[in-house]
């Protein structure tokens, strides 16, 4: 189990998560919006995400955005270690500037 603490930089607002993997972790701060969904082109993790395909490095480039829009982000994501999804979230700081994680 992941417990994840996240809070803004007046740390006055406060948000916690738990999941069984960083991965699980992950879609479920995407979908409470704490995290940039990886179709967002602008956002932090599709930026991460970046460093860890290059044909998705090699899209944006080339900016094939229908193709982007077309990547199979959620076969990259399976193929990511813990190490590499936790670089992710915490690269999204635009809510939750403060994150920490704990494993129980």
């Amino acid at each position: 189990m992941i417990k994840w603490v996240g809070t803004d930089t007046s740390r006055f607002t406060k948000w916690n998560e738990e999941a069984e993997t960083y991965l699980d972790l992950l879609y479920k701060l995407i979908e409470r919006g704490l995290v940039h969904n990886y179709s967002d082109l602008e956002g932090d993790t599709f930026n991460e995400l970046l460093n860890y395909s290059e044909e998705l490095e090699e899209l944006n480039k080339k900016e094939y955005y229908d193709a982007i829009r077309e990547f199979d982000f959620d076969s990259l994501l399976k193929h990511l270690n813990d190490e590499q999804i936790k670089s992710i979230i915490l690269a999204n700081q635009g809510n939750a500037y403060y994150q920490g994680f704990k494993e129980v």
